[in-house]
């Protein structure tokens, strides 16, 4: 009887923990969207230093992505854990008191360093489950946090609304808090050590072409979900005059459609060929952007067609990313999936970067926009996607 209990009790807080940390992962990139237009109006004039401020945040979870490795190999689990949330809690505190833009910089810096963290530290606590039970765990944390960025949408456009921007980060505060409290109180069994250093694992890794190439292939895929986020609050807010609390819970309705769509595309991705599904979500992302480019061009673009093209693009993204995240872990499973998740999300965050910077240079926001990054970013994956093939193919 106390063998089972000593085994179920560890299962049992690496499922809650899990689900606390990717709801707080998504709650803030999520929440941050929709808030960024308002920290930088109540700071600065010049709407270029607002968009750039965001490449800051996605620079702190680059450095993370890379770092985690060797914070998790290195440091006790639960401390690493607890310096994580730690951390995110001190940027939350900084954003609070902020009374100048630079310190609002350093305290997204600071979370997005946190933030990055958060997916590795997930991805590590699978190897501490129970084997037979980890399908269905993951399951059902699937299913809680699915919906996630809808909720953080909808909850920073009212706080905006009806309090202040600081408000969403006393709610993400608070929230950490409670988190940190738990997990301090929490029972994890001790990681298993990886035989090989994470920099033995990186170099063995980033020496693979096929391995960077498909990483960067993830990379784009996902940096085109921030590019379409990013821009469409400041169309809906700049563009179309909309106010960021109506912005706000527009685009959790439409993140809620496109989860809706996602979650039957799962169901049924048991009963039929997975190569399909992963042809009907890129068929789904290319048709957005060409739509938007279409309506854009005859000036028939509505704020009601606009949102439905980004469910679209979102339930494809969602029936398309799958695929990529497990082909990236079959590339590094001989070396250290752990380590290759690592690189494959600081791949993905230099691919953000990147993209807000180019998108902090442009001087308008419109469908045609969104459409030519959208396009550009689906291409770059692709063409990255192609080469990791080819590369396997000839090793083979």
């Amino acid at each position: 009887m106390s063998d089972s209990n000593t085994h179920l009790h560890p299962n049992r807080d690496i499922h809650v923990s899990n689900i606390f940390m990717r709801y707080l992962q998504y709650l803030d990139i999520n929440m941050y969207y929709i808030i960024l237009p308002l920290i930088g109006l109540e700071f600065l004039p010049d709407l270029h230093w607002i968009k750039l401020s965001a490449s800051f945040y996605f620079a702190g979870l680059a450095v993370a992505s890379f770092s985690s490795a060797f914070l998790i190999h290195h440091l006790n689990f639960k401390k690493t854990t607890l310096l994580t949330i730690a951390l995110f809690m001190t940027g939350c505190i900084l954003a609070i008191i902020s009374q100048h833009f630079v310190l609002v910089l350093i305290s997204r810096t600071l979370s997005g360093f946190a933030v990055g963290l958060i997916p590795s530290l997930v991805r590590s606590r699978y190897h501490q489950m129970d084997r037979k039970h980890i399908h269905s765990t993951l399951m059902i944390q699937n299913s809680f946090t699915r919906w996630a960025p809808m909720l953080a949408m909808f909850l920073a456009a009212c706080f905006a609304a009806w309090f202040h921007w600081k408000a969403v980060f006393v709610f993400l505060l608070a929230y950490a808090a409670l988190m940190f409290f738990w997990t301090s109180k929490a029972t994890f069994q001790p990681l298993k050590k990886h035989p090989l250093s994470p920099l033995t694992c990186y170099k063995k890794l980033l020496t693979n072409p096929a391995f960077v190439s498909w990483a960067f292939a993830s990379g784009f895929l996902a940096a085109s979900v921030t590019a379409m986020m990013f821009i469409s609050v400041f169309i809906l807010h700049f563009e179309w005059a909309v106010d960021i609390h109506q912005a706000g819970i527009w685009l959790a309705l439409t993140y809620t459609s496109a989860a809706i769509v996602s979650s039957i595309g799962v169901y049924l991705t048991r009963y039929f060929n997975k190569r399909v599904f992963l042809i009907l979500g890129f068929a789904l992302m290319l048709g957005a952007p060409l739509l938007i480019s279409t309506f854009s061009d005859h000036h028939h673009l509505s704020m009601l067609s606009l949102l439905s093209f980004i469910a679209m693009f979102l339930a494809g993204f969602s029936l398309a990313s799958p695929l990529y995240i497990t082909h990236a872990a079959k590339l590094s499973e001989k070396i250290s999936a752990p380590a290759g998740f690592a690189l494959t999300a600081t791949a993905y965050n230099i691919a953000n970067v990147i993209i807000l910077v180019f998108a902090a240079h442009i001087h308008y926001y419109q469908g045609k926009a969104l459409a030519i990054y959208l396009f550009g970013l689906l291409a770059l994956s692709s063409i990255c996607a192609g080469v990791s093939f080819l590369l396997a193919k000839k090793k083979h």
